[in-house]
């Protein structure tokens, strides 16, 4: 995380404007960073509406990272109505994009089991 540079120090709220300004600019990355902060209270209030906002447009971008968050936020109803379907949607785009980098076939990790 790019955070580890600013912590223990009074640079954090310096960083969260600065994830702040890019986020606001489209840069995808930034926006999974300012949604960690906002998710940990890290320089900022924790506040897990603004968290779960930031996570979802990093994820519609395509952010496995912020694709994975989101999918726990609708797991566990923070910042969001809880919602396992949807939960669930994020995790298997999360793993068709890891497909892609990867070139291997993630998604077989959330099928159902063979019970």
């Amino acid at each position: 995380m790019l955070l580890h540079i600013f912590n223990g120090d009074n640079r954090l709220p310096v960083a969260f404007e600065w994830f702040k300004t890019a986020a606001d600019s489209g840069h995808i990355k930034a926006q999974t960073q300012l949604a960690k902060m906002y998710d940990q209270g890290i320089g900022v209030k924790k506040d897990s509406y603004k968290a779960a906002r930031w996570y979802t447009s990093a994820a519609q971008c395509g952010d496995p990272e912020a694709q994975y968050e989101i999918a726990k936020k609708y797991e566990l109803g923070d910042g969001v109505g809880k919602d396992f379907a949807v939960s669930r949607r994020w995790l298997f785009t999360m793993a068709d994009n890891l497909k892609k980098t990867i070139g291997s076939d993630w998604s077989q990790m959330f099928t159902e089991p063979d019970f």
